[in-house]
């Protein structure tokens, strides 16, 4: 009995910490920090806020080694004996750099909208016709894409012409911080849904003939596994899902950042398709990897656009069941993911 009431206070006392780490003082006092440090960059020449998001880069990159252990295990995961120890870190500092700049973008944004600086430096890309003439005819697309070039301007960029976009967003651990973004990423922007409990609303968008986008190349606990340069990478399942229950046609976003904050293209690829036959869920699978596939592609033809520093692989598959594509399988399927502490802790 006492220690069924110490648990019970103990997993309280976890959901108050928890609770005080997303919402309390230091969530507040980090939240506006930030808005605080990045407000300059609304007000100066646009090539100086992009230097001063390359020089902050510079920074990171020096003072947080822990990034760069991660940055140089990726890369070694992904390319081998291909790149030396000096391209290794050349390349994940650049990445760093360009990540700094989808920040300043992000910051950009709302004012450029408002000026209509959006519509003078942002243009349609390679195989934009057909996406388009299928949105004009009111027919459901799915949009997926990764963490590379400039992610932030692509959704608006369609939202600016015309369309309907819903995008579902992994929450922060600073929930203050995470509603900052959402209001700014809502001006002129896509309808968002946190992650958890998006598929609804997704479909509901879809069925309406609307388009969603979203991104598949973070480590997604309990997610499926499928190839992602060679090894097993726990993947998000959205795509797929939404493919198999609404027919929708599927398009890989690929946004390039030509010339920062003066010249940006949003190339598709698409509309993509899989083999016919199977179950619902190696048809599930298929897409999934068919999609991390194509990510892995664009990565490889310039790999200093890609966000290195995330731990995309951190999950492992089961031991046991090494060969099988493990995951959270929408069919209601037992989830064959084995967390590592780090995540249990999280």
């Amino acid at each position: 009995m006492g220690s069924a009431v110490t648990t019970s206070e103990s997993e309280q006392a976890r959901a108050r910490r928890r609770e005080r780490e997303r919402r309390g003082f230091r969530a507040q006092v980090a939240a506006w920090a930030i808005r605080i440090t990045v407000a300059p960059l609304r007000i100066v020449p646009v090539p100086v806020a992009f230097f001063i998001g390359r020089r902050f880069a510079d920074f990171l990159w020096l003072f947080l080694p822990s990034r760069r252990r991660i940055a140089d295990e990726n890369l070694r995961t992904a390319f081998g004996e291909q790149l030396s120890a000096r391209d290794r870190a050349r390349i994940g500092r650049e990445s760093v750099r360009r990540f700094s700049m989808t920040l300043v973008e992000g910051v950009l944004l709302p004012g450029w909208i408002r000026t209509g600086r959006l519509e003078r430096v942002a243009e349609a890309g390679a195989g934009n016709a057909e996406a388009f003439a299928r949105q004009q005819r009111g027919e459901p697309i799915i949009f997926f894409s990764g963490h590379f070039g400039p992610w932030e301007v692509s959704a608006r960029q369609l939202v600016r012409l015309g369309w309907r976009i819903g995008l579902p967003y992994r929450s922060t651990k600073n929930e203050v911080l995470q509603d900052w973004i959402v209001r700014t990423r809502a001006i002129a922007g896509p309808e968002q849904f946190p992650r958890k409990g998006a598929l609804r609303p997704l479909m509901r968008l879809l069925k309406e003939g609307a388009a969603v986008t979203m991104f598949l190349d973070q480590n997604e606990r309990g997610g499926l596994f499928v190839d992602f340069f060679g090894r097993p990478a726990a993947t998000v399942t959205t795509v797929g899902v939404l493919a198999e229950r609404t027919g929708a046609a599927v398009y890989l976003q690929v946004p390039r950042r030509v010339v920062p904050g003066q010249k940006y293209r949003v190339d598709f690829e698409g509309p993509l398709t899989i083999p016919d036959g199977g179950t619902t869920e190696e048809r599930i699978h298929a897409w999934t990897q068919l999609a991390t596939a194509r990510i892995e592609a664009r990565i490889r033809e310039n790999p200093a656009e890609w966000l290195w520093i995330h731990r995309r692989w951190r999950s492992r598959p089961l031991a046991s069941t090494p060969s099988e594509p493990a995951g959270t399988m929408p069919s209601g399927s037992t989830k064959r993911h084995s967390p590592s502490r780090q995540e249990e802790t999280e």
